[in-house]
């Protein structure tokens, strides 16, 4: 599940060290998941190498989380603009949204229009996507189950120039499947490899390192807050 949804329709021989490192620095599950996730991955890889089908394993060597140990990269304010100016349109006003709000990836991949309200300037996250792994099928219906943890359930305010964003996207793109925010071209729901796709083709363009991931503008957006005098422990 930490796999397939995000590489699964990568050729093994285009596979390549950036788009497993993207990967791994998305994944949220306990540091032990990704361990044993981590490990079948890089067994899978080494037998790749033995049999022939690639010249070496992109996973080798790479860190999973080791929890409270884990080096957190966070981009700053010159590569969150220079990323957002190289992601494909459609989503270029995702990158600013999500390091405008800090809000998760998947949580702003379930933003439909019906919880955004512009007049007011504010969000309503308290929904997710809950089938981002059926895969093979076409134009799948979203369905949405709960927010990771309760206090996920929130209103966010958003500042003057996210509703500017907001509005230009709004007006520009018509609202996907069930009033989806950010779609793929065919207006469909967005999953994860779609925009881990994404991301890797528009950090191709610019000078940023493979630590940061769309996971990153959370980060981004909770040293905004700290730098701004926001408690640590409430951020």
């Amino acid at each position: 599940r930490q796999v397939i949804p995000v590489i699964g329709d990568v050729l093994l021989q285009s596979l390549d060290r950036g788009m497993v490192a993207d990967m791994i620095a998305g994944w949220t599950v306990a540091p032990s998941t990704q361990k044993v996730t981590y490990a079948h991955l890089t067994t899978a890889l080494r037998a790749a190498v033995q049999y022939g089908l690639i010249r070496s394993n992109p996973a080798e060597g790479l860190r999973v989380k080791q929890g409270d140990g884990t080096r957190v990269v966070i981009p700053t304010t010159e590569q969150v603009e220079a990323l957002a100016g190289a992601m494909r349109p459609r989503l270029a006003s995702a990158v600013w949204f999500a390091a405008g709000t800090g809000v998760r990836p998947g949580e702003w991949r379930s933003l439909t229009w019906d919880r955004v309200d512009l007049d007011r300037a504010r969000v309503r996250i308290d929904r997710q996507l809950v089938n981002e792994h059926e895969r093979g099928v076409e134009n799948p219906t979203p369905r949405w189950g709960p927010v990771k943890t309760p206090t996920s359930n929130r209103w966010i305010a958003l500042t003057p120039r996210l509703v500017e964003l907001l509005e230009q996207h709004r007006a520009e793109y018509a609202p996907g499947l069930e009033g989806l925010v950010w779609t793929t071209t065919p207006g469909t729901l967005l999953q994860r490899h779609h925009i881990a796709q994404a991301w890797i083709a528009a950090r191709a363009k610019v000078t940023v390192g493979e630590g940061i991931t769309w996971h990153s503008l959370r980060h981004y957006h909770a040293s905004l807050l700290i730098a701004g005098g926001c408690s640590v422990k409430a951020v």
